[in-house]
């Protein structure tokens, strides 16, 4: 911030406008001072407070002086307010019109933007919905909603600007009516209009006028107040016309985790139910049915704006107590205290979120790939199939069909057995096994949960490819994970990792490290290995998932793989998963395994290119070596060659106990070679040998 003794050149409403000032209120830092005894008029001298945001700059300056006890008396408004949170600046408006001699008859636009956070409940003002005006496009003629218009101040101030039509939704019946009271006497009715209600609800009753109807959506900070975040995402989303684009500023976690008290501030004090991660605030809108989305934190400049607001309120005591009581001052300094200190805790943040619905004929490609048995997500070219059951293996015979059949007959939204699965847990031979990969630009993160009668180890571990440093995110641990009661998908958690994991997708989170990978799941294969009768192993090769680590959204690919039931007590094999680097493309999967399960031998070479089906090779013509792995398809010669960059390793076992065995993960470089042709990627290379029990 700035302090300069020049004339202030501001622009309002699309027109600019030049005046002298004596004293100083930034209305975008300090909503309050607009209502306690004072006018802001023109006058001689110059003192001027700059605020900035991002790149852009805009001047707010407006001039005070003391306001006589003569003139208009304030409407007392008790009757415009319910006492929630956001109410009572309905009196606070009327107060402060009232003082300036404007409890009634025509306003402009100006007047109200002077009152700044009592008009323009989100933060940074008018300077916030300049950027959305440019951003979205705005203009004569669009349809525009606005989700949470609160009393409708930004909505009044983008339509000035741009020429658009806006309605705006709003759960609270009586800042509606003060919200198309005051857009009634700045001449905006018949280009802005407010419904009160919840969005729900009012979608519902107006149907085909709500449905589809909008060229542009916003909400600044609104959704953090709906427990049920994305299905409001959803109806926003259906709202929009396809191709229409979105914009959203709202509270995000941004550290690790809340503590227990920034938690309960945030529920109690706040009235936040919602407050997730930037990628989980993505990955939201993108199964709401946006696509082309981007992310850009804005949490450095809330944060001061925050600490600047309650310094300011906190300065206007007396005048404060005068005109509004005690108990008024108390909580909104309360509350303005507590929101300051959440920002500046590290775990609270902002976001602004930008998107748009996907075009008619992106539609009805999806469409069409869903009719042709294709499951194509958010736009991807990827093609779906659930694999047919070629890795019998020479023991396995007639008795098999059935299961055959089931996993033949499998769709897409394939649901991840409980934890542990299957109706022969008891059993000695019995093992239960999860795993998880991701490669993301930069970063590869694994982990797994191993479990069998007698123990369960879970880890996870992770590779930097700047630093070249690799880490372990926690020492693996035998404490027990269970499936949460309750839950009828996959949830299960330790006081290191938590995991869910239902038919669309799911999260990986390792929690002391405040890492959270988000995907979604779009292939899956599913066969018997050697030797079993029962218990397919589900592969899903083409993981679609996100994570933000230190700020930065990161999209990449990640592998899955679950196998469960009796395998004979010794085993061993090598296993390799890699991906093609392709720039702006789908990657082409791969994975491959030569292992052995008692006397049963098990190989496998599979490849998935963008927009094909899946290819298999023979279980006798696909090998590996300690760097490479082999396959003939079709009289094509397939290779994967690897280069490890790092190792992490375990034994899964305790002391004494009937299971011991080394488990090996490698990071790697690979050469993925196709009947001659090469290309570069990235792989994951597990190898395993021992005992189990």
């Amino acid at each position: 911030k700035s302090i300069t003794s020049s004339p202030v050149a501001g622009t309002i409403g699309g027109k600019r406008s030049k005046r002298n000032c004596v004293g100083t209120l930034v209305a975008e830092l300090v909503e309050d001072l607009a209502w306690v005894p004072h006018a802001i008029i023109p006058a001689a001298g110059m003192f001027v407070v700059r605020a900035s945001r991002l790149t852009k700059r805009r001047v707010a300056a407006f001039a005070i002086r003391p306001l006589a006890s003569t003139g208009p008396q304030p409407k007392t408004g008790l009757e415009m307010t319910s006492g929630v949170m956001y109410n009572w600046r309905v009196v606070a408006v009327q107060n402060a019109l009232a003082m300036r001699g404007k409890a009634d008859g025509p306003l402009t636009i100006e007047d109200l933007v002077s009152l700044g956070h009592l008009d323009q409940y989100h933060y940074l003002g008018t300077e916030a919905c300049d950027e959305l005006i440019d951003m979205l496009g705005l203009s004569v003629g669009s349809q525009v909603l606005d989700v949470g218009a609160g009393i409708g101040g930004p909505a009044r101030y983008i339509s000035a600007r741009s020429g658009c039509n806006i309605t705006g939704i709003e759960l609270q019946s009586d800042l509606t009516e003060a919200a198309c009271q005051l857009t009634e006497r700045v001449g905006l009715a018949g280009r802005v209009q407010f419904i009160a209600g919840d969005f729900a609800d009012v979608c519902r009753a107006q149907g085909d006028k709500m449905l589809a109807q909008f060229d542009h959506a916003f909400s600044l900070l609104t959704f953090c107040h709906f427990p049920n975040r994305d299905d409001a995402l959803k109806l926003m989303s259906e709202c929009v016309k396809p191709g229409g684009t979105v914009l959203i500023e709202d509270l995000a976690l941004v550290g690790p985790s809340f503590t227990a008290q920034e938690t309960a501030d945030l529920q109690n004090v706040v009235n936040a139910p919602t407050v997730t991660s930037i990628a989980e605030y993505v990955f939201a809108l993108e199964k709401a049915g946006f696509i082309d989305i981007e992310a850009v934190e804005l949490s450095a400049p809330w944060r001061d704006w925050t600490k600047a607001r309650h310094e300011s309120f906190r300065a206007a005591r007396e005048e404060t107590v005068r005109l509004h009581g005690e108990e008024l001052f108390e909580s909104r300094c309360r509350f303005y205290s507590v929101v300051a200190d959440l920002f500046n805790g590290g775990n609270l943040g902002g976001v602004r979120i930008t998107g748009r619905k996907a075009s008619t004929a992106e539609a009805r490609l999806r469409d069409g790939r869903k009719r042709d048995g294709h499951k194509g997500v958010g736009g991807d070219t990827r093609s779906s199939h659930v694999a047919v059951l070629n890795e019998m293996g020479s023991t396995v015979g007639a008795t098999l069909e059935g299961a055959k059949a089931i996993a033949a007959t499998s769709n897409l939204q394939v649901a991840q057995p409980l934890y542990p699965a299957g109706p022969h847990i008891e059993e000695v031979q019995y093992h239960d096994s999860l795993q998880y990969h991701f490669f993301f630009p930069g970063l590869f993160i694994a982990g797994r949960v191993f479990h069998t009668r007698t123990l369960q180890q879970h880890s996870a571990w992770m590779y930097d490819t700047a630093s070249g440093l690799m880490t372990e995110l926690f020492e693996p641990s035998y404490q027990t994970m269970s499936q949460q009661v309750g839950n009828t998908s996959l949830c299960m958690e330790s006081d290191h990792l938590q995991i869910t994991d239902a038919p669309t997708g799911g999260t990986f989170v390792v929690k002391q490290r405040g890492l959270e990978v988000l995907f979604e799941q779009r292939n899956v294969f599913s066969w018997l290995p050697a030797g079993q009768v029962r218990d397919a192993v589900i592969h899903r090769p083409d993981l679609r998932c996100v994570v933000e680590v230190d700020g930065r959204r990161l999209e990449g690919t990640g592998y899955s793989k679950r196998y469960y039931g009796s395998y004979p007590r010794f085993w061993g094999y090598r296993f390799i998963h890699g991906i093609t680097e392709t720039a702006g493309s789908e990657p082409t999967c791969f994975w491959n395994a030569d292992a052995t399960f008692g006397d049963n031998k098990y190989n496998y070479f599979k490849v998935l290119p963008p927009s094909s089906s899946l290819i298999s090779a023979d279980g006798k013509d696909t090998w590996q070596q300690d760097n490479s792995g082999f396959a003939l398809i079709a009289g094509k010669r397939y290779e994967l060659n690897l280069k490890p960059l790092c190792t992490w390793e375990t034994i899964i076992g305790r002391p004494g106990g009937s299971m011991e065995s080394k488990m090996q993960n490698r990071y790697c470089e690979v050469e993925f070679v196709e009947g001659g042709k090469s290309s570069k990627g990235v792989a994951y290379n597990e190898r395993c040998f021992g005992t189990l029990g």
